[in-house]
């Protein structure tokens, strides 16, 4: 099946990293791929104004937690299940939370561009 509006999503994903990578590299010269990661995970942690969460929150249902922020680990294999099973009805929740704030965006776009058309 094809989806046109998914080029035009990935060709915007991809203006935004390859231009940090440009601001980021302008001292560092030729270290682009060291750069790359921190670009990406930067823009998947980046929260969009179109749905109001973020890309990572979208595919996961929570925010990422950078690792030296976790405390301790939890071994409790019945007390991980039960968090799964919350996570996974969080992440229905988020992405529902996401489509009902794209109308709006939508909207907000349509006028933003309306007043650029007209002259």
């Amino acid at each position: 099946m094809n989806y046109p509006q998914g080029n035009g999503q990935a060709e915007a994903t991809n203006k935004a990293i390859f231009s940090n990578i440009k601001k980021n590299l302008q001292e560092a010269k030729g270290k682009w791929l060291e750069e790359l990661s921190t670009i990406v995970w930067a823009h998947r942690t980046t929260e969009r104004r179109s749905t109001g969460i973020t890309p990572f929150a979208m595919v996961y249902g929570s925010e990422a937690v950078i690792p030296t922020l976790l405390s301790e680990v939890v071994r409790d294999a019945p007390l991980n299940e039960r968090q799964l099973s919350h996570n996974t009805d969080l992440l229905e929740e988020t992405r529902n939370m996401a489509l009902v704030h794209l109308p709006s965006y939508n909207q907000q776009a349509r006028s933003f561009y309306a007043k650029k058309v007209s002259v």
